[in-house]
């Protein structure tokens, strides 16, 4: 005879008060609970069961971070732009990046992306760790569009419990001769991967 029981498990016994339980019988019991419990899946749990992210698998979520530095920025002496990222304690991954510039010139820029704060009465940027070292993109003519993968030099970064920390993608080197239209652009795409916190 089997029964459903909580969590809709099925024994193969159910016994009497007062009736003689067998040994195989109980062992049997168990062994289906036992079953059970190792072929959970995600329409065996109750809405209540109270899993946290912690305890999953991959409890890790991926986004994007977008840096965008357009012809009123490039004419800048130094252009730079700074993105923040959410949290006070949080540890991020930095997976891979993609740069992309509308219109490279005929001679050299360069970029590099850092992860720091600004301090200080002045408000001065300080970086903490440099995430891309210096990337160089050679001109190959005025009008020309060029897009390359980042190498990443620093793969993880932290923020810092009383400090905003952010990263700061800035323009080293800038060739004079790029940006001719006002709808041109400089673009850097970081794929981050941040662990889910409880």
């Amino acid at each position: 005879m089997l029964r459903s029981v909580a969590m809709s498990v099925t024994v193969p016994y159910t016994f009497a008060n007062g009736a003689i339980i067998e040994a195989d019988e109980l062992n049997d019991n168990f062994a289906a609970v036992v079953t059970y419990l190792q072929n959970l899946t995600t329409d065996n749990l109750n809405a209540s069961a109270g899993i946290v992210a912690t305890q999953l698998s991959e409890n890790k979520g991926y986004f994007l971070v977008n840096f965008r530095i357009d012809a009123a920025q490039w004419a800048a002496t130094s252009p730079f732009v700074t993105v923040g990222l959410p949290g006070f304690s949080d540890t991020f991954q930095i997976v891979k990046g993609s740069w992309r510039l509308t219109d490279c010139g005929a001679n050299t820029t360069a970029i590099k992306i850092e992860w720091g704060s600004y301090t200080g009465a002045s408000n001065a940027w300080a970086n903490f760790i440099t995430v891309v070292s210096t990337v160089t993109i050679s001109g190959t003519g005025a009008d020309r569009p060029q897009q390359g993968s980042l190498t990443i030099n620093a793969t993880s970064v932290s923020q810092h419990a009383s400090i905003e920390r952010a990263l700061r993608l800035e323009v080293t080197t800038k060739d004079g001769s790029a940006f001719t239209a006002a709808t041109d652009s400089l673009e850097v795409t970081l794929l981050l991967k941040h662990v889910v916190v409880s």
